[in-house]
């Protein structure tokens, strides 16, 4: 293991540098995005400081800054989008390639081909999810949930409401909703899809799309990270602050630690 990141420098004399975190490998693996958090040293302006999306180049190990935000995704072609945040911490919009777009919404996902992508609005007092062209163009509401992900196969699209995971059409035709029992229900727990489009995560439940069974992953619920999916679907990975990273199988079992970290002293 080796850190790829350091303390980055404070902004200003009222703010210092909290940590480097949701990091998201680029598809061509050569560039890293993260998120950094800076804090404030008084409650002021808001208690919780801000967050700069940057890119990692791991070739010349350089930071690049790209602006305010949080969350960000890449496209399969190697395109960036990230969420924006207003004075209070809700959203103000999302940048996609570049461009940015304002209003009440944010999260979004790219689909599997890059045309189009999903995400969250606040419409009507309720979290719509929302469809449009990746270019900016036609949007339509096609359901409502929060945190939409696009499935890796192009044919659902997964957000999670009231407790429950619901599977959307992308043409918002055809709804699914499964509710699940177990380990999920927080707004933190976004809907995480295996590469295979067989199964999704949310929060602490592996939900299989196939049988409509649930598993809860065998970990305490402190702090625990959002699982990360191998690429042949076989394992998910995770951590809190309690243990080690964990693998995990899809149906719940074979857990085991990876960390090397964890029997060997800072």
């Amino acid at each position: 293991m080796r850190a790829l990141t350091g303390t980055q420098p404070d902004p200003s004399a009222d703010a210092f540098f909290a940590g480097d975190y949701r990091p998201n490998w680029s598809p061509d693996q050569y560039s890293l995005a993260f998120v950094t958090n800076f804090a404030w040293r008084q409650p002021f302006p808001n208690p919780g400081g801000w967050d700069v999306v940057n890119v990692l180049d791991l070739a010349t190990m350089t930071v690049h800054p790209l602006g305010p935000g949080d969350w960000p995704t890449w496209s399969r072609d190697g395109r960036l989008a990230w969420s924006r945040r207003d004075s209070n911490g809700g959203p103000a919009g999302f940048v996609l390639d570049g461009h940015v777009f304002t209003g009440r919404r944010w999260k979004p996902s790219w689909s599997p081909d890059g045309r189009m992508v999903v995400y969250e609005q606040l419409l009507r007092g309720g979290w719509a999810v929302v469809v449009m062209h990746s270019d900016g163009g036609t949007s339509r509401r096609i359901g409502w949930g929060r945190d939409p992900r696009w499935s890796p196969d192009g044919r659902s699209i997964a957000s999670w409401r009231a407790g429950g995971l619901e599977l959307i059409s992308p043409d918002g035709r055809r709804v699914r909703r499964a509710a699940l029992s177990v380990g999920a229900g927080d707004e933190t727990d976004w809907p995480v899809w295996s590469p295979n489009s067989k199964y999704v995560t949310v929060g602490l439940t592996i939900f299989t799309l196939g049988t409509g069974k649930e598993h809860e992953m065998p970990v305490g619920q402190a702090g625990v990270t959002t699982p990360s999916w191998s690429p042949d679907s076989r394992w998910l990975v995770y951590g809190n602050i309690q243990t080690p990273l964990q693998l995990v199988r899809p149906d719940g079992t074979g857990r085991h630690d990876v960390n090397p970290c964890a029997t060997t002293t800072p």
